[in-house]
């Protein structure tokens, strides 16, 4: 009995289109637009525009300018509940990804902050749009403009500030901490 519930849910699964290549196209384009806030010192709406064309030859599924919609909304119809539940309409990367766009041209200034991560938050799969716009919007205004009761309820939020702020030391000039931090080898150890 239990063997043919196995057989139609893999039947099923087999037949819905796989998402791990549209993921992988978003996470490369959203790391690209943080990359571009934080080297290029850009806001979000021109660091979105470079990292569609820079990641035009690694996309596999999103390809042409995918977060054009994102953008042209957030340029003309910015803070609206109902444009941003049409572009993050389900809890897919890419939907994270055009939502936190919109949100982060919707709510360009850092006193806007936590109204950004209220208004991602209030759609449908929003917590996959508040934490991609979050994300952004920290890259932009730095992690001080986060809201500490927010971020303070993350799970595992010191460890991804340790791995940021180390980061950023190791790969930008004048980063947080100490290069020669007596405990680098010990978090990070070169074997």
């Amino acid at each position: 009995m239990g063997g043919g519930h196995s057989r139609g849910a893999s039947r099923r699964r087999s037949q819905l289109p796989p998402h791990g290549p549209a993921a992988a196209d978003a996470a490369a384009l959203g790391a690209t637009v943080i990359a571009n806030v934080v080297a290029k010192r850009q806001d979000v709406e021109k660091a979105t525009e470079l990292a569609q064309r820079e990641c035009q030859s690694i996309v596999t599924v999103l390809t042409g300018l995918p977060l054009a919609p994102a953008l042209h909304a957030g340029r003309t119809h910015p803070r609206r509940a109902e444009v941003l539940a049409q572009l993050a309409p389900d809890a897919r990367a890419a939907s994270a990804l055009a939502g936190a766009v919109y949100v982060a041209l919707s709510f360009p200034d850092r006193s806007q902050l936590r109204d950004a991560l209220v208004f991602a938050a209030s759609v449908p799969h929003g917590r996959h749009v508040a934490a991609t716009a979050g994300a952004f919007l920290g890259a932009v205004h730095g992690v001080d403009a986060l809201p500490v009761d927010v971020v303070s309820r993350v799970e595992l939020a010191w460890v991804a500030d340790v791995l940021a702020r180390d980061l950023l030391t190791e790969f930008a000039d004048g980063g947080y901490g100490d290069e020669t931090d007596p405990h680098w080898w010990e978090r990070y150890p070169g074997w």
